[in-house]
């Protein structure tokens, strides 16, 4: 059963039919604690993600099915279910190495990596976070760390189908199979 990561903001039905589209079976909207949604729908299964900034935030989100977080705050990684847009760190990458804020401890720390496939949208910075991707896959490789892919899409046409995303994910070092299993809800 496939599903998708997405950020609605009033649109989700346009994100369900584009889903439908897609051949998707389920789709994750995520929220912010405070403004989480019981969407429901007879088309699709509908997962709910509570975006998590501050640790109070994790209290509030009782109604949501996953709890995620960009943050780089340790105690948030420890406590939620995933941490993405890793890659998009500020930080200029080094000769050896890439900055793409997964390290070994924070991989020995955490439940899972969040990776957005609209993170390689942005033209400029496509080719360095490129490089990050493969680095913190080799990463996750390594340390065993569940893996959520997605389109990770605010607008529905930033969507793409599974399979695009498990050969994208794939090229990138991934396994076939823990590719396809980072899209599938358990």
């Amino acid at each position: 059963m496939f599903r998708d990561i997405v950020f609605p903001s009033k649109n989700e039905d346009e994100f369900i039919d584009m889903a439908m589209k897609l051949g998707y079976e389920s789709i994750c909207f995520c929220y912010k604690p405070k403004d989480i949604v019981n969407y429901e729908s007879d088309k699709i299964k509908i997962i709910v993600a509570a975006i998590i900034e501050k640790y109070d935030d994790i209290k509030k989100s009782k109604e949501a099915d996953l709890l995620m977080t960009s943050s780089e705050n340790r105690k948030l990684m420890e406590k939620v279910d995933f941490v993405y847009d890793l890659e998009t760190s500020d930080k200029g990458d080094h000769m050896h190495y890439r900055q793409g804020g997964l390290s070994q401890i924070n991989a020995k720390i955490m439940k899972g990596v969040g990776l957005s496939f609209a993170n390689l949208l942005d033209d400029k910075e496509r080719p360095k976070r490129m490089g990050r991707f493969i680095q913190n896959i080799k990463i996750c490789r390594k340390y065993k760390l569940k893996t959520y892919i997605g389109s990770f899409a605010k607008e529905p046409y930033e969507m793409r189908a599974a399979k695009d995303l498990i050969s994208l994910f794939f090229t990138f070092g991934m396994h076939p199979k823990k590719a396809k299993d980072s899209l599938m809800y358990t």
